[in-house]
């Protein structure tokens, strides 16, 4: 009686049960629960004093996913070329890794609204379009 009691304890404190007519269901929500929780007790090791409760990791990890715009490409006319700045999460744009600058075969009109340019570039993590002298000031604060 140790960490594999208290760690199967914490995954059905708060589990999403969810019914389904495929046996793999169950099994699958019961992973991303153990990953969820395992994923929290790490949070905890690195904050301390500050870290939040279980129920608060759930719900922040919730609504950053939720957040994410990985649909498909809306179809029709564009939204305001300024709101798409809005579209990526701060944490994501701001980050500083992993961004990079990849060329593509159809032009759009560029991220920044007074920026007038139609590069054939893209950002792979935040998926907006950049031109090349507006992809740095577009990732800085």
């Amino acid at each position: 009686m140790g960490g594999v009691d208290h760690h199967d304890w914490l995954v059905g404190k708060y589990a999403t049960i969810i019914r389904g007519k495929k046996w793999y269901w169950g099994l699958f929500t019961h992973l991303l629960e153990m990953a969820l929780v395992n994923a929290w007790l790490f949070y905890r090791l690195v904050h301390r004093k500050n870290a939040l409760d279980l129920v608060d990791f759930r719900h922040a990890v919730t609504v950053t996913y939720l957040k994410l715009d990985i649909g498909s490409p809306n179809i029709g006319r564009p939204m305001e070329y300024s709101s798409s700045q809005l579209r990526v999460i701060p944490d994501i744009r701001f980050d500083g890794i992993g961004h990079m600058i990849v060329k593509r075969s159809t032009q759009k009109r560029c991220v920044r609204a007074k920026c007038n340019g139609k590069p054939k570039t893209y950002c792979v993590k935040c998926r907006v379009t950049p031109c090349m002298k507006c992809f740095v000031p577009f990732h800085k604060k």
